[in-house]
């Protein structure tokens, strides 16, 4: 069997890819259709990214089903989320064909390109999305893989000009050891995605090593875990508030949806809120510098954030709706900062846990991170392919709400229950959050048609 870096190098290759629904299966879709591969795979529903596949030419199938692996094929890829005794894979160990994870194929796709990956617990979305937009109005047509949706972007990934592509680099199934970059960015290190990694220092130790293969580095200074990691590193350059960032924002103050920054003494307005945010796009400055591209702050003046980013769905006079992805304690607290900021007379969530193992493991966290809620409404865990553990369900969450005294909580059964409860609660007027990474989104289709 050829080693992949070699296999990826060739022309025509004809490529399936199972699980070719989620972000970063269908940007890598595309990607390789881009390269001049002919790319087909299979999905277990249809959904807005495989309608976008399809638009763009490549042939996917709704279900699985392993007579679409023919021994013309060079390439299988799966997503971390499909088990080796899944039937298409089955199939192409049977056939001898090459079989990889998704994470061990991009970083190897990634050898031909000068590229930038991005990293981090939190903010590796945005952060990659908001260099791309600084590239852009730099004149750099740069490619790029983004793992959300946003309409500023029109794609979630485009191979540009060939030579440089800025990459979102996932860590949650370790194979964030596979790539090497030319410059990498870690926003901030914080225990996550224990269905993977059996303890914090297994999760640390696949940051050690993917630091190691880093020719760059740039790193938050605010960060403790991103600064013990990466400060000690020749050439690292830290970015933050801190007086020891060597790219320093010097005053950051809220403003309703936006803000207000201050980097080098030059004051900018902003159109996103959150010191998260704002130390995103400091992150997209040092990138920016090291490609000679000198803008300031002002070039964010016309960012669109990444859907699901504190996005605003809808909005009467008395009522706003808005859907954001947090489903670490550490996101929801981030949100909820900027929620509390808006004057909103009531403020209602509605949260839907991600995955049991995290529910459990990071338990205590949670019911702090949801101070300054008026009330808030719990749906079950999406279980992301996991089974119920003691202790890991929404139910459980509950009971460590009720104990901690300080948020208001009704638990339901459903989406459709948690729509109706929300709106008694929400009482014709106030701020509704839809939070979590599942399939919550769902209720934006609801308050697009109840409030707008």
């Amino acid at each position: 069997m050829p080693e992949l870096s070699t296999l990826l190098g060739r022309a025509n290759l004809r490529i399936h890819m199972i699980g070719i629904g989620g972000v970063g299966m269908a940007g890598l879709a595309r990607l390789l259709e881009q390269r001049g591969h002919w790319v087909q795979g299979s999905e277990q529903s249809a959904g807005r990214l495989v309608d976008w596949l399809q638009a763009e030419g490549i042939e996917v199938h709704v279900g699985h089903d392993a007579d679409l692996l023919d021994d013309e094929l060079d390439l299988v890829i799966r997503t971390t989320a499909v088990p080796l005794d899944h039937p298409e894979c089955k199939r192409a160990s049977e056939m001898g064909l090459p079989l990889y994870r998704r994470g061990e194929v991009f970083p190897a796709f990634l050898r031909a390109f000068k590229a930038i990956a991005v990293t981090g617990t939190h903010g590796k979305t945005t952060t990659t999305a908001m260099i791309v937009h600084l590239l852009r109005n730099c004149g750099i047509k740069t490619g790029y893989f983004v793992g959300g949706e946003s309409a500023q972007l029109g794609a979630i990934a485009d191979i540009g000009d060939g030579e440089h592509m800025i990459v979102e680099a996932d860590e949650s199934d370790g194979t964030l050891v596979h790539y090497r970059p030319e410059i990498a960015v870690v926003t901030n290190i914080e225990f996550d995605h224990m269905e993977h990694f059996a303890n914090e220092a297994e999760m640390l130790e696949c940051f050690r090593q993917f630091l190691s293969g880093c020719a760059q580095v740039i790193y938050c200074r605010d960060d403790a875990q991103a600064t013990q990691l990466c400060g000690p590193m020749v050439g690292a350059l830290g970015y933050g508030f801190s007086e020891e960032a060597e790219l320093r924002l010097d005053a950051y103050s809220p403003a309703g949806l936006g803000c207000r920054v201050t980097l080098e003494g030059e004051e900018t307005s902003l159109p996103f809120a959150g010191r998260h945010n704002a130390l995103n796009a400091l992150a997209a400055i040092a990138i920016g510098r090291a490609f000679e591209c000198g803008r300031g702050m002002e070039v964010f003046s016309g960012f669109e954030p990444v859907d699901r980013r504190f996005q605003v769905v809808a909005r009467t006079e008395k009522v706003t709706v808005v859907s954001d992805y947090a489903h670490h304690p550490t996101e929801i607290r981030a949100t909820l900062d900027i929620a509390r900021g808006l004057g909103a007379r009531r403020i209602i969530g509605i949260f839907q846990p991600h995955r049991y193992s995290r529910t459990q493991l990071l338990g205590p966290l949670f019911p702090p991170a949801f101070e300054g809620l008026d009330h808030l409404v719990l749906c079950p865990v999406y279980a992301a392919s996991e089974q119920p553990v003691a202790g890991g369900t929404h139910r459980d969450m509950g009971r460590m709400l009720i104990q901690h005294g300080q948020t208001a909580c009704t638990l339901v059964e459903g989406l459709d229950e948690a729509w109706e409860q929300a709106l008694r609660e929400l009482d014709g007027e106030g701020l509704l959050l839809i939070l979590g990474a599942g399939d919550v989104d769902d209720l934006v289709t609801e308050a697009i048609r109840t409030f707008s």
